[in-house]
């Protein structure tokens, strides 16, 4: 991928990345993070802002990697839910404000590491750190819906409550 291509691809993936996370953080500025999301497993609004932070991490750790010319895939991984009930164990005690200021360090880690990408990084297939893999766009537009998919449920939740 040329240079201007993989500038604009940049650009374009930021916008998306922008545009999810600035919809996120208008619709948390009205949310209680002890607000239960899913009733058959507890989690609150703040453990699926937690979630969307872990898989934000992992995707950040296979940028870095991709940077340095390597591959990051999960250790051991056995299940999304597996790995999903690890992650909600270790972050479930976190303050609200702590995890919504880890959803903006990582979001500009990952914004960053996007841009300091070499353009030939841009092309070809690529292993996510989960078990799939794309393009490294396909692998930024899996967060964006992955993101906005969580959101709309905090949203739900809310909604069902006020009636």
């Amino acid at each position: 991928m040329h240079h201007h291509e993989a500038d604009a691809e940049k650009a374009r993936l930021i916008r998306l990345l922008d545009n999810a996370r600035l919809r996120t953080l208008t619709i948390l500025e009205s949310v209680n993070g002890d607000q239960v999301v899913h009733s058959d497993t507890g989690w609150r609004a703040k453990d699926v802002v937690g979630h969307i932070v872990f898989w934000e991490e992992e995707a950040l750790a296979s940028l870095v990697a991709l940077k340095e010319g390597t591959i990051y895939t999960i250790p051991d991984f056995v299940s999304f839910d597996a790995y999903n009930q690890q992650d909600y164990q270790r972050r479930r005690d976190r303050p609200f404000l702590q995890i919504q200021d880890e959803l903006r360090t990582v979001r500009n880690r990952l914004k960053a590491a996007l841009v300091a990408l070499p353009p030939e990084r841009f092309e070809g297939y690529m292993l996510f750190p989960w078990p799939q893999g794309g393009t490294l766009s396909d692998m930024i537009a899996t967060m964006v819906a992955h993101e906005y998919e969580h959101v709309s449920e905090i949203v739900r939740a809310v909604e069902a409550r006020t009636g």
